[in-house]
This record gives structure tokens, C-alpha cells and sequence, in this order.
């Protein structure tokens, strides 16, 4: 299992990738040293953390691979939609 993924269970985290990174950043400024006392209460909180950190580089890579591809395939099918539509009317 990716981090990503059990960040999103053991946090709860529900919806697209959107609302999860926001959770995850909301927990990170939780953590942040700057709101205790510029440290982190305990080791634990520290790895947690990084965590956090990682798995929303993991969720910024994702729109430069998975999600353009996504998009791609939306506006082929549209595309291919349009041209159907756009023939039946011609015939019509």
C-alpha cells in the first residue's frame, strides 16, 4: 500500500484528489513546528509529517501523468460525441 493510500485511511480522507490534498495539508500546518513551540511534541509527529509531505508531492505528480490522460480521453469522447451528433443533424 502507498503512503498516499494509508495517509487516506488512517486521516479519513475522502473525495478527489483536491479535497485529499487539502486535508493532508490541513494536518501538516496541525503538525508544523512553527504553531509547537517550533518542535515537534515527539518523534512520531516528526514522521508523520514527512508522510504528509510526501504523499502531496505524490498527489502533485499525479496532473502531470494520470489526470492529463484522463482529461485527454474526456475530450476525445466529447469530440467523438460532437461528430455523432453533428451527423445525425446533417441527415436529419
Amino acid at each position: 500500500m502507498s503512503n498516499l493510500q494509508s495517509l487516506k485511511e488512517e486521516l479519513n480522507l475522502n473525495g478527489d484528489h483536491c479535497e485529499i490534498r487539502k486535508g493532508l495539508i490541513k494536518k501538516m500546518k496541525e503538525l508544523h513546528p512553527d504553531n509547537n513551540s517550533g518542535n515537534f511534541k515527539n518523534n512520531e509527529e516528526k514522521l508523520l509529517f514527512t508522510k504528509l509531505s510526501e504523499a502531496v508531492e505524490e498527489i502533485d505528480d499525479i496532473p502531470k501523468n494520470e489526470l492529463s490522460i484522463i482529461k485527454t480521453l474526456d475530450i476525445v469522447t466529447l469530440a467523438n460525441s460532437l461528430s455523432i451528433t453533428n451527423q445525425k443533424v446533417r441527415h436529419e
